[in-house]
């Protein structure tokens, strides 16, 4: 399952100019209208529903991207804060991965695990309830070292020793990382909604999760287009119908 995006226009808006519109922003060669049967009621009899790609998926954009997000702050306080979180964890996870401790601590998790599995085996029951208690206990225990093992160097196809990235790479990339470009991703949804709203005088997003259901308008909200922000986006709850007026 995954998020969808939904871009609606009024009925007279140029189809043809819309699918190239969001072609020319959003990259994807799948952007389509979508189908009668699957339009939101609250504007299926006076509005066209388009997608970037087909039916597919959206996450990841910056649509939605922190609907859960308890936020009292502006989106720059919320990034940093993100931002300043991760550092420290990362910056925990190097210097313990360079610490002496790190590899008799990996032998050790990676001896026991053995054991653990071992006594898996035949365990049944009450017995088998009891080790997989144990084996939850001591991932949590050792929470640090298995987060430090990612970074570990692994075996290749060839036989070579190969590091997927470092902890200094996602320390160097944190803001990306965290942050998931939302500003970049902002910029190109606001220079889409400023060409639409060259043909036509509004346009509503919707974005949802796929569970099989068919989308229903939860809440409703608004702006105009030359005050809409990047928190009306990256916070905006699913199933928001959510309105930009031209200005």
């Amino acid at each position: 399952m995954c998020q969808l995006n939904l871009y609606i226009v009024k009925k007279d808006t140029n189809q043809d100019e819309m699918i190239k519109l969001l072609k020319k922003h959003f990259i994807f060669e799948g952007a389509e209208r979508v189908d009668d049967e699957v339009l939101l009621e609250e504007v299926k009899d006076d509005y066209d529903v388009y997608v970037s790609a087909p039916m597919s998926c959206n996450c990841g954009t910056v649509q939605s991207m922190f609907q859960d997000a308890e936020v009292q702050t502006s989106w720059q306080d919320f990034k940093s804060s993100l931002i300043s979180k991760e550092l420290k964890r990362l910056e925990k996870l190097k210097e313990f991965f360079e610490s002496p401790d790190y590899e008799d601590k990996v032998k050790r998790i990676d001896e026991k695990s053995k054991e653990l599995i071992k006594k898996r085996e035949n365990a049944k029951g009450r017995e088998l309830e009891q080790i997989m208690k144990e084996t939850q206990e001591f991932i949590k225990e050792n929470s640090l070292v298995y987060e430090c093992m990612k970074y570990n160097k692994h075996i290749d196809e060839n036989g070579n020793e190969v590091v997927f990235n470092t902890i200094q790479e996602d320390i160097d990339n944190v803001e990306r990382n965290v942050a998931c470009n939302a500003d970049a991703e902002f910029e190109v949804l606001k220079n889409f909604v400023d060409d639409v709203l060259k043909i036509t005088d509004e346009i509503k997003l919707f974005s949802y999760w796929q569970d099989g259901d068919l989308p229903v308008v939860e809440k409703e909200d608004y702006a105009f287009q030359d005050e809409l922000k990047i928190e009306d986006i990256v916070f905006m709850p699913y199933k928001t119908l959510f309105t930009i007026f031209k200005r």
